[in-house]
């Protein structure tokens, strides 16, 4: 769950959900979109700021990264979690 960490932008609490569909723009994966992602406002690695960060890039996407794929979605991708240690 993201929690409201950033009483500025009145976010509300947003699940995880399994129902993903492949999107564009999708989250950034650089070392600085990454750090607001794990940090969001705060220096503590809270985890909070993947929603803030996807609300900069665009109002529609802050629940859209909240959603993960059912590995029957991505069954390559299932079957080489099974073999090595993966993150995404």
């Amino acid at each position: 769950m993201q929690p409201n960490f950033n009483k500025k932008l009145n976010l509300k609490s947003i699940c995880f959900t399994n129902d993903a569909e492949f999107v564009d723009p999708n989250p950034g994966h650089s070392f600085k979109v990454v750090e607001q992602q794990v940090f969001g406002s705060s220096t503590i690695p809270s985890m909070s700021g993947f929603v803030e960060q996807a609300l900069s890039m665009s109002k529609n996407l802050s629940e859209i990264v909240m959603k993960g794929f059912r590995p029957d979605s991505v069954p390559i991708y299932a079957a080489l979690v099974k073999k090595f240690a993966v993150f995404d």
